[in-house]
């Protein structure tokens, strides 16, 4: 599946991307727990829905538990597409 493909309002993605920056910017990049409230907050504003893995990945990293690996599996709402 193309990412073209998919229905994402590009203006709401935007406007979460630009209202998270400031706060990744002041991340801890070592504290798993910034990192999965981060990925949370994109998932809330943005419509996008998360994955039972991804949902999996940030349960893990809510306990302060570092992933080395991640796969991602975000899931269009009302459609159920896999978007990766």
């Amino acid at each position: 599946m193309d990412l073209d493909d998919l229905a994402i309002d590009e203006s709401k993605m935007e406007q979460a991307m630009n209202m998270l920056a400031g706060q990744a910017e002041q991340m801890n990049e070592d504290d798993p727990r910034q990192a999965a409230e981060l990925m949370r907050k994109l998932s809330d504003m943005s419509g996008l829905k998360l994955g039972q893995g991804m949902e999996e990945a940030l349960t893990r990293m809510e306990k302060g538990k570092i992933l080395k690996k991640l796969k991602l599996n975000w899931v269009m709402p009302l459609k159920g597409k896999t978007l990766l």
